[in-house]
């Protein structure tokens, strides 16, 4: 191996260790983002605000260390698939070490692609769940009740009757 290509691989060793452990952390927040949507009150509610911005400012570096490792795979005219990296990772490094930590890395991508993706199919879920009780409650989507109003009293139409009194 040339001193060229040693360069190379420790290059790219820096750059997949580092995506990889911006993956680490994205399936960490995943992790309290799922504990905060079966949260069922408004600290579970505060919970998944602050760890939807955590996990957007994360995915927003990971997007910059992506970019980063495609366009020095560019400047090397290897295209980004899997196949052609790890030939290249092979040519690189005889020992097999970068592409068995090339296939680490791009094991922990597909797993958070798969738990972001049950991610989202919760939060579809829940939606629906929030949006038949809201519906069930008679709320309009201004968040105002046809069945109950801030003064206490249960609505009908055309009435209204206070709750409790006789």
């Amino acid at each position: 191996m040339s001193n060229a290509d040693s360069e190379a691989g420790a290059q790219l060793r820096a750059l997949i260790a580092a995506e990889q452990d911006l993956l680490l952390q994205v399936l960490d927040v995943m992790d309290g983002e799922q504990e905060a949507m079966l949260g069922r009150d408004s600290a579970a509610a505060e919970q998944l605000a602050t760890v939807l911005s955590n996990k957007q400012q994360l995915l927003a570096t990971l997007e910059t260390a992506t970019r980063e490792r495609l366009q020095w795979l560019a400047l090397r005219e290897v295209s980004a698939d899997s196949d052609n990296v790890l030939r290249f990772t092979d040519g690189l490094d005889s020992s097999g070490t970068l592409s068995r930590e090339y296939r680490g890395f791009a094991d922990t991508a597909e797993a958070c692609r798969q738990r972001n993706q049950a991610l989202g199919h919760l939060n579809r879920r829940r939606q629906q769940t929030l949006l038949r009780a809201a519906d069930a409650l008679g709320l309009s989507e201004a968040g105002s009740s046809a069945s109950y109003s801030n003064a206490g009293t249960a609505s009908t139409a055309p009435d209204t009757r206070l709750l409790g009194s006789a």
